[in-house]
């Protein structure tokens, strides 16, 4: 049997194979490995995974884990060597989690695949590998078009007094007016990313007003600029995306995919329905 994770920073998504058939789907926590301990992923695998998979523990033979923050030896080592220790009899292979949106959205064809979801990645695929890469530099330096950056700058428009007095008032009704409050519970977190994607929801909910459509267009404005034209073959390849944030956000993304002269490719909630037909077909 296969046990394919598509880990982000807030959920892991788990599919259990056997040939060609789905046995059985969990979602435990997020497992990334920047932020989290080698300790901290046993523990998680133990007290969720593992009840989830039950009988079935045993009878994996290989681990297919693709993760945020899993870009390194180092890292990719912590989750490799976690897995270990908590599956004892199976292989694992600890990569990306844009190497799974690559191989989910562009199957074995060329491609730039996209990841709008918490946080903001993309690579020019060739099929077989990823061939270029322009690295994101996380939410601290703004990942932009993510999750966490709609949230950073949802906060700051806020605070700085630059949204209107109705959208203030509802911003206050979500998510109080403490500033000390509001701030604190994202730097004293262990998973800030996480924290301030949660105020993307509130984005997505008031599009309508000018500001939040104006912050929201600024920030994929810069990620198209930044991880998608500079790529070699962005006119030639298909643009695709995937995530949360791409989901909700497809008028926006066709829209600079038109004013950009680029191939619109796939958009999908999440990798993981096109990442089993990929390894079903491996």
């Amino acid at each position: 049997m296969q046990l394919i994770a598509d880990s982000g920073s807030t959920k892991t998504n788990w599919v259990l194979l056997n040939k060609n058939e789905v046995i059985k789907a969990c979602t435990t926590r997020g497992f990334n490995p920047h932020y989290l301990s080698e300790v901290d992923i046993i523990s998680g695998l133990r007290s969720e995974l593992v009840p989830c998979l039950d009988k079935w523990v045993t009878a994996i033979s290989k681990i297919w884990f693709y993760g945020a923050g899993c870009s390194g030896k180092i890292v990719n080592e912590k989750v490799q060597d976690a897995l270990g220790v908590v599956f004892q009899d199976s292989e694992a292979e600890v990569n990306s989690d844009l190497l799974a949106a690559a191989r989910s959205l562009c199957g074995n064809q060329p491609g730039i695949a996209c990841i709008l979801g918490t946080g903001s990645n993309s690579c020019q695929y060739d099929g077989l590998e990823i061939k270029e890469h322009i690295p994101p530099l996380g939410f601290l330096f703004g990942d932009d078009g993510s999750g966490a950056e709609l949230g950073r700058l949802l906060v700051k428009a806020y605070f700085q007094k630059d949204l209107s007095a109705g959208v203030a008032e509802k911003f206050e009704l979500a998510f109080g007016s403490d500033r000390t409050a509001i701030l604190e519970k994202v730097y004293s977190s262990s998973t800030p990313n996480r924290e301030l994607a949660g105020f993307a929801p509130f984005v997505v909910a008031n599009l309508d007003h000018a500001e939040i459509y104006g912050l929201a267009k600024r920030t994929f404005r810069q990620f198209f600029e930044n991880a998608v034209l500079k790529y070699t073959d962005h006119q030639k390849c298909p643009i695709h995306f995937t995530g949360s944030i791409a989901f909700h956000f497809q008028p926006l993304l066709n829209q600079f995919m038109k004013s950009y002269h680029l191939n619109k490719g796939v958009v999908t909630k999440g990798p993981m329905d096109r990442l089993i037909h990929f390894h079903m077909e491996a």
